[in-house]
């Protein structure tokens, strides 16, 4: 079932047993479900935690997790098997089912146990036999109000695990959903935890919660919605907690600034689908006098300089660097001036036009008049005017075959090459050969 469809259901009017009953009976991946329950009359198929939480709030769960009760591991791999492929790393009672149909989405399969959760709207079960929703701990309440709840005593909870309290964020800021008052009090006073401090077997001082984790956190609740992820970070007291070189009001403009960076004008002028996380770091950083050391220090004291997977192409911690190295470029460099394939090479790339997004976002907030805010404007009417990406027309071996010399002429010819092929003057291959005997002729 593809998401629009769920989507659509969320829209709809439907009940929530609705939406679970749908969920399983329409998706692919629990084709065999229905049978597994005929030949097993006293089994049943729960879906529940995340899984069932995602499913009621309109969300696809990439990877979902089931609970089947009643059936012995050995019947449920005999049943499986012939629909896919079953890894039992996790022991017997805990399953991973790839089906054949989905083959790059993984099935959690639970044996007789339920999912672990944290929040009452994680507690709901839908049960498919009896095609039902039972809610013992008002979680289906809190879901209609979109509600982010700790059960029992907030506290005691964050105690025993503090870091329920990024989960917390992070789904929040995932989901777009509320804290409820007294876990939002709870967690600003048990935010402490997070740093605290033990002795290893060697006897020197460690953080008990490894720093990696909680700068996974931060980064994870930004990315998921850098508006309402940043205002849940400096609100909670988070951001001041692992980075309180950042003064309140150097945070909340950088909040502002995000929320001009990450709106859809923005990443509409500079061609953007998403600004990189990189972005989202250096935005808040950018308004303190120390701004790269800061940033840098910071990425690097919770292991964020390199994340390939939210940042595939490239070092974190290098792009915030480049990013605040270069915000102020329009201060003493006219765009204007440069020539075609220099502005390309400086703004036309992804980490470039992330650049503009973030000088435009912080004269935004700013609110300033500076000569930098005019040539910005100049450079996005030039980032405009710039073709689609053109494969280049000639490589270095080109200039080989014409027997230049390697040195740094190279650069240079190459570089008159690419400036004709942007204006239009350069059509071809056969136009830049041209072009580039004429200029080899007068070296």
């Amino acid at each position: 079932m593809s998401e629009d469809l769920l989507l659509r259901y969320a829209k709809q009017s439907y009940s929530l047993g609705n939406r679970a009953r749908d969920f399983l009976l329409r998706d692919p991946r629990f084709s065999w479900a229905n049978n597994l329950l005929e030949q097993n009359k006293r089994s049943d198929i729960l879906l529940a935690g995340a899984s069932l939480r995602d499913v009621l709030l309109g969300h696809m769960p990439t990877h979902p997790s089931i609970t089947i009760q009643g059936i012995s591991p050995k019947n449920i791999r005999q049943a499986l098997t012939p629909t896919g492929n079953l890894d039992l790393e996790g022991g017997e009672h805990t399953m991973t089912y790839r089906p054949k149909s989905a083959p790059n989405s993984n099935l959690y399969i639970l044996v007789d146990t339920l999912p672990p959760t944290d929040f009452t709207i994680d507690t709901p079960l839908y049960s498919l036999r009896e095609q039902a929703l039972q809610d013992n701990q008002n979680g289906l309440a809190d879901l209609h109000e979109r509600l982010i709840r700790v059960p029992g005593y907030p506290l005691r909870s964050f105690a025993e695990d503090p870091l329920r309290m990024l989960r917390a964020l992070r789904l929040a800021a995932s989901h777009s959903l509320h804290i409820a008052a007294e876990t939002w009090h709870a967690l600003q006073c048990s935010l402490p935890r997070l740093n605290k401090i033990t002795r290893n077997e060697a006897g020197k001082p460690e953080f008990t919660h490894p720093r990696q984790i909680i700068g996974s956190s931060f980064l994870e609740t930004l990315l998921h919605h850098p508006t309402y992820g940043s205002s849940l970070i400096g609100d909670s007291g988070f951001g001041h907690l692992i980075a309180p070189e950042l003064s309140h009001g150097a945070w909340a403009k950088g909040e502002a600034a995000l929320s001009t960076l990450t709106h859809k004008d923005t990443l509409g002028h500079f061609k953007l689908a998403a600004v990189s996380a990189a972005a989202i770091v250096a935005a808040l950083f950018m308004y303190h006098e120390r701004n790269s050391k800061l940033a840098s220090d910071f990425l690097k004291k919770f292991h964020l300089g390199h994340l390939t997977g939210i940042s595939p192409a490239t070092s974190v911690a290098t792009d915030v660097a480049w990013l605040l190295a270069n915000l102020d470029h329009f201060h003493t460099h006219d765009p204007a001036s440069m020539t075609p394939s220099a502005f390309e090479k400086h703004f036309a790339s992804e980490r470039g036009r992330n650049l503009l997004a973030l000088m435009h976002s912080k004269f935004m907030s700013d609110g300033s008049h500076h000569i930098a805010r005019e040539r910005l404007h100049i450079a996005r009417r030039l980032l405009n005017l710039l073709p689609s990406p053109l494969p280049k027309l000639l490589r270095g071996r080109d200039l080989t075959t014409l027997g230049v010399p390697p040195g740094p002429s190279y650069r240079t010819l190459l570089k008159k090459v690419r400036d004709g092929q942007l204006t239009g003057q350069l059509k071809n291959r056969d136009d830049a050969l041209s072009f580039l005997q004429l200029h080899v002729s007068h070296l």
